[in-house]
Formats: C-alpha cells, structure tokens, sequence
C-alpha cells in the first residue's frame, strides 16, 4: 500500500525543517525523510559544534590576555573532552527543539535511505510514499581533493568526533573551514599549518580585510603554506607527512582535509541524476526554486544558491508559502546576504565594497587588556557608500559579524525580511522577520 502525501521532503537539515514545518503549518500533508540525525550539516557537523569550540577558544584567549596583563590567575587550558560533551548535550537540546516543531506541526518523519524511483515516489526500507510535489534538501558532503594518501586523512566531518587533540595538524584548504579551525586549534594549543593552493586565505572574502587576517593569523603562530598544493601524504614514524608540490614536507601528528563541501545529488534509485546541474556541481533551480523537472524543487546546500544556513532556512520558508500560501513571496537577494568565518578576530562582509581604502588599527579592547609586545589583534574595515546610502561593509573585528548583520539591514532601509543574518549569532533574531 502506497502512502500519499502533498510534498515528500528528502533531508532533515535547515532548509528541510524549514520548509517541512512551514508547509504543513500553511495545511499541507508533508513527509520529511532523513537517512541520519536531525538537523543536517549545520547541527551535526558545521556551524553549531564548531561556534561553540569558537566560543570556548575565545573565552580562553581572552582570559589569557587578562592574565598576561596581570588583571587574573593562568588559565588552564580547556579540557577538550568536556568541551565536546557540552557540544554533545547542545546539539540534542537544538535535535530534539527541530523534532518537536515537527511533530507539533504535523508532519511525518521517517528515519532512513530515500530511494527515488521518479519524481512522485520515494522508497524508504519496504515502504513507498507519492507526493504530488518532492523537494530536495540532501545538503553537502566534504569535498576530497585528488592526490597519493589521501585516504589516510580525516574530514571537517571526522573533526567534530575527537575526544583529544592532536599535537600537531596540518589543515589542507585555507577556505572558512580551514581558516576557522586553525584558529581554533591554535588558541587550543595546537601547532598549526595551513595549507592552500592560493596565495591568500579565505578566498570567498574581500581580499585587503582577508590579507589582514592572514597578517593576525600568522602572529597567532599558524604557520601559513599559500601557493602550495599537497602531492602525498603518507604514515610516519611520528605522526603523518605531507609532501608539497614544491618539494617541501610538513610532518604532523594529524592531517584534515579542508578543501570544502560538494552538494548531494547522487540520490540512491537514479531520478536524481537526470536532473540538471550548475557550474557548482549543485541543482539548478529557477526563481521558484523548481530544478528541471517539473514539481521537483531543491533548497539549501544542493540547490545552486549560496550554501549558507539563513540561507537554506529562508529558502524553505518562502518555497513553503510559495505552494501552499496565500501569497508568492520572492526569494531573498543573495546580494544582501551577511557572510563571515568565525576566524579570531572574525571577518564579516555585505554588500558591495570595491574600490574602497581599508582602515585598519590595533583592536583597542585587546591591546588595554594584552602587553604591546604581544598585540596581535587588529581590526580591519571597509565601508561603501553611494548616493543613496549604505552599499556594503567588510570587516575584521571581535564583534564583525553582527556590525555587518545590522549594517545589512541599513542597505534595504525597514525591510529587515529582505536582509539575512549570520548563523550562528545574535544580530540574527532581529533580522529576517515580519
């Protein structure tokens, strides 16, 4: 017996929830499938565990300022078993919280592989569901670069399930992935190198305020590899080497590979794979979030969209109200979407800021709080402004990424709906609302 609903979701991450909650609060029949835990990349394997070893890194750098300026005692250094309970006990609290909206809302949530036979059936064990619509939400997987060894190194993924730190680690991509964790690690006592075919970090991010953070970065201790390209990675007698396309090698006692995600869209039973892709590897979707088949639609991480959490959440949000609301709302202008990497201090940038001179000073809470020879914050920023206004704003600084998120909201004057904020932070529960 076949099952039937109005829409079958497949992933349980942002953009699913989103949209799965949303829908059947508008009076739609949905069934959510997910093949893992609830809450997809950015619960399980991103944004929250990594924000919150961001926030033990920085309360422990902070206190160390204090001590260096004689204002506190030496602080230990965080017990980072602990540190991954506590990441442990909050990422089910946020599970069960996306669970229950579920539930509360009506809607079905099975647990397995969804095997997509066309574009109205779903096998899931012994089971078939038919929908009349089907929305894509399988997210990313880590991106694998090709090279000798390569399988003998771990993923961002593998990096969340550590009960102790290695001494050493060598981070291939210098991406905001890789960027983020080796500020982290640094700040956890980790000899650090980061390793990128580019000559510059964080390559998605305005040049000027991204040299600045590598200027930070270095002063921090990371030891930056730019312009090289891992060729081998083999087992050593003391931990792993990696050997450079320049002829240098890096031996560490763990290698992490950091070189990005991949969207999903090799979905088991083979529908998915007579659907059209973008440039990025991603579904193609139109304006109304539909891939080349009719009916068919794809949000967040596999949809051709910038692969960001506010992003996925507000795509679901108006695909749902699309369907099954009164109204047809339009997606959000991806040109008013805040981005930052939690590096230390963070970088946030909106909008437009080219052509623009950066300003840049000592961050003046860091340097009160730390000896001048051992000042290493500095802050960094860039400001557009046209004859109408506001057009964007770079930035490197303690407090980046919500500035950036409530100067967004000044490049659409009231309409806060229209600007996004950054996840995970507090700027955000006052944007993107009615």
């Amino acid at each position: 017996m076949t099952r039937t609903f109005d829409t079958i979701v497949i992933g349980g991450g942002s953009g699913g929830v989103a949209f799965a909650t949303t829908a059947a609060q508008l009076g739609a029949s949905v069934c959510l499938i997910e093949k893992d835990a609830i809450g997809g990349t950015c619960v399980n394997r991103g944004c929250v565990p990594k924000k919150l070893m961001w926030e033990a890194t920085w309360t422990h750098e902070r206190l160390r300022a204090a001590c260096e300026q004689g204002l506190a005692p030496a602080p230990p250094r965080p017990d980072f078993p602990i540190l991954q309970e506590r990441i442990t006990e909050k990422q089910e609290i946020i599970r069960q919280s996306y669970s229950d909206s579920l539930r509360q809302a009506g809607v079905t949530t099975l647990f397995g592989t969804a095997i997509v036979t066309d574009a109205r059936t779903v096998t899931v064990g012994d089971d078939t569901y038919s929908a009349n619509a089907l929305v894509l939400a399988t997210g990313a997987t880590p991106k694998i670069p090709d090279f000798k060894g390569v399988e003998l190194a771990q993923t961002s993924d593998d990096v969340f399930g550590w009960t102790t730190l290695p001494r050493s680690l060598a981070l291939l991509g210098a991406g905001y992935i890789g960027s983020e964790f080796a500020s982290i690690f640094t700040g956890l006592g980790v000899e650090v190198h980061l390793v990128d075919p580019n000559e510059r970090v964080l390559s998605g991010f305005d040049s000027d305020i991204a040299h600045l953070t590598a200027e930070v970065m270095r002063a921090r201790g990371i030891t930056l590899h730019l312009g090289k390209t891992p060729s081998a990675l083999e087992k050593a007698a003391d931990g792993m080497c990696v050997s450079l396309d320049d002829g240098t090698t890096i031996t560490v006692d763990q290698v992490v590979v950091a070189t990005g995600r991949e969207p999903r869209t090799d979905l088991p039973g083979g529908f998915t794979e007579t659907l059209k892709t973008a440039e990025s590897g991603a579904f193609a979707v139109d304006d109304g979030l539909q891939t080349s088949h009719p009916g068919v639609f794809a949000v967040g991480d596999c949809a051709d969209r910038l692969p960001l959490t506010p992003v996925a959440t507000r795509d679901g949000e108006t695909l749902a109200h699309r369907l099954y609301g009164p109204e047809c709302p339009p997606l959000i202008d991806l040109s008013f979407v805040a981005r930052a990497a939690f590096t230390m201090p963070p970088i946030a940038q909106i909008g437009q800021f080219d052509n623009v001179e950066m300003e840049v000073d000592f961050d003046l809470i860091e340097a009160a709080l730390t000896p001048p020879e051992h000042w290493t914050a500095r802050t960094g920023r860039k400001v557009k402004e046209g004859s109408e206004g506001l057009l964007g704003v770079a930035a490197l600084g303690t407090s980046a990424p919500d500035i950036v998120t409530a100067l967004g909201a000044a490049l659409v004057g009231s309409n806060t709906r229209a600007v996004t904020g950054i996840h995970p932070g507090a700027a955000e529960e006052f944007v993107g609302r009615d």
